[in-house]
């Protein structure tokens, strides 16, 4: 069977991430992965979130082909504040274009978690097409024995694509900066991710910024414990980071919105967002102090807790439930 996926598999971002493992472990099972401007007609099309070549995508529909879309958040950060009217165009138009395969082209819709398909049919209405819900999954080199110290000294890491330039994190980051004067515990608080204004990591003197990290060095930073996690992304859909830090036996810490409560489950500590996600508005900042404390005070706990969890993010289990649907 020839599986055409509709680009190469980006070198950097979770898309990139979740379809090497799937090419991977498709080729594994004898299937032929091609991409679009092959030129070699496919039984299976594959499009990770959207496209540009929609005149392609129609031509296979009106051939029979079965086009399968694995569908991400959409994007709903218009800062108008930080970006230019171009990119927001560009932005409202990847939104158009995701929904119109969603509800015209897609055989198969998969969501990356409930909350993904919850906002998607919120924001853009239902549809009737096959759809289902199977949520990220992490590499086998994650799932390794932590190099977990005797001396009581804990690292909080944040591993985010691009750091958001908003009021928002800007007051995670001010707690995690006193996080440190407040508990002697915490050694370190250790950021990585792109970020717009180099200006804005100024304020934060306890707080190292190491900006962009290559998806295959992100596993070596994670073994060396003890770590906690910190989700930034306010309305996660499905983070592969997050998932790669349980599936290190990494305790976690984020606001109860998105998809966060679907995956970390008991592997770490919901805090409170007391407000509209999905506006840059106040929140229950105050609990992310005494959030970290807990996790430390019993680390071990949320650390096996993390263990028994990382078995749903098995990439193998994950391969085998997209296997079933390109095969129905």
């Amino acid at each position: 069977m020839i599986i055409e996926f509709m680009r190469k598999k980006s070198i950097e971002g979770g898309a990139g991430t979740f379809q090497g493992i799937l090419e991977n472990y498709l080729k594994k099972k004898s299937y032929r992965i091609t991409y679009f401007g092959d030129k070699i007609f496919p039984d299976i099309c594959f499009v990770v979130s959207g496209t540009r070549h929609i005149a392609h995508l129609i031509y296979l529909k009106y051939k029979g082909v079965k086009i399968v879309q694995r569908l991400d958040g959409f994007n709903w950060r218009f800062n108008k504040k930080y970006d230019s009217y171009p990119k927001l165009f560009k932005m409202y138009l990847q939104n158009l274009n995701m929904n119109f395969i969603r509800k015209f082209l897609a055989n198969e819709v998969i969501y990356q978690s409930a909350f993904v398909k919850k906002s998607w049919i919120e924001r853009f209405g239902s549809t009737k097409k096959n759809n289902t819900i199977i949520l990220n999954s992490a590499g086998q080199i994650f799932f390794q024995q932590p190099n977990n110290s005797q001396e009581e000294k804990y690292t909080i890491t944040c591993v985010e694509g691009h750091i958001q330039n908003d009021n928002i994190t800007k007051n995670i980051l001010l707690e995690l900066n006193e996080s440190v004067n407040r508990n002697n515990k915490i050694d370190k608080i250790q950021v990585y991710g792109k970020i717009k204004n180099s200006r804005f990591v100024e304020m934060f003197k306890n707080i190292e910024f190491f900006g962009h990290i290559n998806r295959d060095e992100v596993h070596k930073i994670y073994k060396k414990n003890k770590r906690i996690f910190f989700c930034l992304e306010i309305n996660p859909p499905c983070p592969n980071s997050l998932i790669e830090a349980i599936a290190s036996q990494i305790p976690c810490l984020g606001f109860d919105t998105g998809a966060f409560n679907e995956i970390v489950s008991d592997a770490g500590i919901s805090i409170p967002f007391d407000g509209n996600p999905w506006k840059d508005e106040n929140f229950k900042y105050s609990e992310i102090i005494p959030s970290i404390n807990k996790i430390i005070k019993s680390y071990n706990k949320f650390s096996s807790n993390a263990f028994l969890r990382r078995q749903s993010f098995i990439s193998s289990k994950m391969c085998e439930s997209y296997l079933k649907i390109i095969n129905a």
